[in-house]
């Protein structure tokens, strides 16, 4: 990864960099340089084109942008804190076995505490404030989500001290014993955190604390029968407020990972496409995907130790995500649905899908022949269906969205069409886009928490994606 790269840069070029407030700035980096077409256009190219069309104007934002993940300006004069909870049952719990972490893998953790509540399961360094390492799962040779969230979340904010508040107990379910206000394991979650951030204070008077997230990985137990599955979404949805009232933290960012599509949990589909409903009326609150997950080979329930470690990471990054403060594509790419409010979706003509992600090849691919969205910005559609992607403003304000599109290979083909969606409806567009030519387009929005801005590529008008890689670059500012 070049860490040197400007951030204005895109293949369908959609530089999309949202500010929405004076936040935490949360960016990732990726390489973007590619030569797309026969006459060698990369993403630099582009938005050097831009940069001149608009005399410079945006090149001190562009420079702002960090090509790593930056830590917040806190704008306090007290040292901080960062707390973050996760909850949940077995696949919060952790089976990751520690006998096979690698020697980097297993070491403690620098400035990252965590508190575990273990609940049945007897773990020996449960309920006591302890360096975070491996240990802090079902048992004391086993591991859960938060030790590769840990380590992420150090490695984003060095300089940081960071606490994990856990509270877990594997075959639980919200129907009863997380059920919002009266199951016992609700009440118990409330409860330690409550007096596990009295104990961090009194402990460090001199610091404020902060609560970024909620981390909730829980569901399978309410996948199993289809009454308890079709009542999730209510459920959740309780949690999530009863949670943040009872917490005294109303606007608490929530990460939900989505149960795995699998055998043992017959009604798994009802209760993730429920996770997922929540996430939209629930802002803010991220999805993290699971299914691409292995499980133990000889325990189909439970994430194996390199499945707990990914899925620690997509949490740690979903956390990030939640403190961002601008959004990039390509720089925000990634291999999980809905990460930092990213999708990469098929859509033909007004139905949706997502798009799958092939990790051999590095791309999210749809239903048809060369229909793509990669890291290095180039979108290729299908013949008859667009290549997507939409992002879900997690806030509300006003922002300034620039779009410069330009049909990156002039080889032959019919050239390509840029439409903006704004919740389904058409912003702007369709425009044709003859190949190797470019079309620009500002506006300003006003958007609310949930609206999707949809960012699509379809082939020209004889339907021919023959020769179709586009470069997008947006860029979204307040």
């Amino acid at each position: 990864m070049r860490l040197n790269q400007p951030r204005s840069f895109l293949l369908l070029s959609a530089v999309l960099t949202l500010v929405a407030c004076p936040g935490d700035a949360i960016r990732f980096a990726n390489d973007a340089t590619v030569d797309a077409s026969s006459d060698g256009l990369t993403l630099d190219d582009l938005a050097a084109d831009q940069s001149r069309a608009e005399g410079g104007a945006d090149q001190l934002a562009h420079d702002q942008l960090a090509h790593d993940l930056a830590p917040p300006d806190l704008a306090v004069s007290k040292p901080t804190i960062d707390v973050v909870l996760l909850a949940g049952q077995s696949n919060m719990v952790g089976l990751g076995i520690n006998n096979e972490l690698s020697v980097t893998q297993k070491a403690p953790v620098p400035n990252v505490s965590i508190y575990y509540n273990s609940s049945v399961h007897q773990n020996p360094k449960g309920k006591t404030w302890l360096q975070l390492a491996p240990g802090f799962g079902v048992s004391s040779n086993r591991f859960g989500p938060e030790l590769a969230l840990g380590r992420r979340l150090h490695e984003a904010w060095p300089q940081r001290t960071l606490a994990l508040i856990k509270v877990a107990e594997g075959g639980t379910a919200i129907h009863d014993r997380w059920l919002a206000k009266t199951g016992d394991l609700y009440k118990l979650l409330v409860s330690e955190v409550k007096a596990q951030l009295a104990a961090l204070q009194a402990k460090h008077p001199n610091h404020q604390l902060r609560v970024l997230a909620l981390v909730w990985m829980q569901g399978e137990s309410d996948a199993i029968k289809s009454v308890h599955a079709s009542a999730y979404e209510q459920r959740l949805t309780s949690f999530v407020d009863a949670v943040r009232m009872d917490l005294g933290l109303p606007k608490l960012p929530m990460i939900a990972g989505l149960i795995a599509p699998q055998g043992g949990w017959p009604y798994a589909k009802i209760v993730r496409s429920a996770t997922r409903n929540v996430s939209k009326v629930r802002l803010p609150m991220e999805v993290v995907e699971t299914n691409d997950l292995p499980m133990h080979a000889a325990d189909v329930a439970h994430y194996d130790t390199a499945s707990t470690l990914v899925l620690g990471r997509r949490f740690a990054d979903a956390v990030i995500a939640t403190r961002q403060m601008s959004w990039s594509y390509p720089a925000d790419f990634g291999d999980n649905q809905y990460n930092q409010g990213w999708s990469y979706l098929d859509r033909a003509g007004s139905s949706v899908t997502p798009m799958s992600y092939d990790r051999a090849k590095g791309y999210w691919k749809g239903t048809q022949m060369f229909q793509q969205i990669n890291g290095n910005g180039v979108f290729h559609p299908g013949s008859s269906h667009k290549a997507e992607l939409a992002w879900t403003a997690p806030r509300a304000g006003v922002y300034m969205v620039k779009v410069t599109v330009k049909a990156g290979d002039n080889r032959g083909g019919d050239g390509t069409t840029a439409t903006i969606y704004r919740d389904g409806a058409t912003l702007w567009g369709p425009i044709s886009i003859p190949n190797g030519a470019k079309q620009s387009h500002t506006m300003q929005l006003n958007v609310q928490p949930g609206t999707k801005l949809s960012f699509s590529c379809g082939a020209g008008p004889a339907d021919d994606n023959s020769f179709d890689t586009t470069l997008w670059m947006v860029s979204i500012t307040p």
